[in-house]
């Protein structure tokens, strides 16, 4: 919050800005081993942004926020190997 206002200010100065806010969906594997804290901060982020987006919104500034997608980074499961990185020689 504390991040977000003192970007705020030059931006409601100049009377347009965007903020974007990046929260990230953790898998359910993921976020069992976490622990129960990431869901109620992931919720209280989105929440501040769209309360900050509301509020501001009169102000010429937009708050934004979005989901960082999990990419898996493993081929298990390819059915070819065309599917795969080529590998470069060395």
């Amino acid at each position: 919050m504390q991040v977000m206002r003192a970007a705020m200010g030059p931006m409601i100065a100049a009377g347009i800005g965007y903020l974007i806010n990046l929260y990230r969906r953790v898998p359910p594997i993921t976020a069992k081993r976490a622990g129960p804290p990431t869901a109620p901060a992931r919720r209280a982020l989105y929440m501040l942004t769209a309360v900050a987006d509301r509020e501001n919104r009169g102000k010429g500034l937009r708050i934004l926020g979005t989901v960082a997608r999990h990419r898996r980074h493993d081929n298990a499961g390819a059915k070819s190997s065309s599917r795969r990185r080529p590998r470069l020689p060395s």
